[in-house]
């Protein structure tokens, strides 16, 4: 049983939560834009490329989902072992990942959901300019495209979603503990 939590730790699981739900707005939102650019590449109402583009979004939601599960599975258990490094490592931490890198002693790691948004604006306006000049294999690249921005707006979904449901069973857990006085808060309050 864990002695202790501190209070930045409680912030960055709030924190979390905020980011989480951001990324689902704003993942949400990019869908318009993605059923546009397949629709505007597929030239039936609701073709081939525009399934296409929701079959890719449903894989992109399990996936992501799937991604971050395995990912705080491993954070469940990394706290169970090593409780007070991780609370030690939240006072100069903002984000779950970079505290569990920190009691792991890791190296930073690229941010993919950074790489792939930008890669989504380059491979649109790609489309948007091979679309625009009538080119003859515009469907094949637009299927191309449609199938990415599905699979990484619901990977990026995905993600956000289980990351949300993650920090707010965990932070309902600690609260209780705290609550019933089995464990101590650390820090400014």
């Amino acid at each position: 049983m864990p002695h202790g939590v501190n209070d930045q730790f409680l912030r960055i699981l709030k924190n979390e939560r905020k980011g989480s739900v951001r990324a689902i707005v704003i993942a949400l939102a990019l869908v318009p834009l993605a059923y546009f650019m397949a629709e505007l590449t597929d030239h039936a109402f609701v073709g081939l490329v525009v399934w296409l583009a929701f079959g890719a979004l449903a894989l992109g939601i399990l996936a992501g989902a799937l991604w971050r599960r395995r990912q705080t599975a491993r954070y469940s258990e990394s706290l169970r072992q090593s409780w007070n490094a991780w609370m030690r490592m939240s006072s100069s931490c903002a984000r779950i990942d970079e505290v569990a890198r920190h009691v792991q002693n890791a190296r930073t790691q690229v941010a993919l959901g950074g790489a792939a948004s930008a890669l989504l604006v380059v491979l649109n306006a790609a489309l948007f300019s091979i679309l625009w000049a009538e080119v003859s294999w515009g469907l094949e690249f637009g299927a191309i495209v449609t199938t990415v921005n599905g699979l990484v707006l619901g990977a990026l979904a995905g993600h956000a979603a289980w990351s949300w449901r993650w920090t707010a069973q965990f932070n309902k857990a600690l609260d209780e503990l705290i609550s019933d006085g089995q464990v101590g808060l650390w820090g400014e309050v």
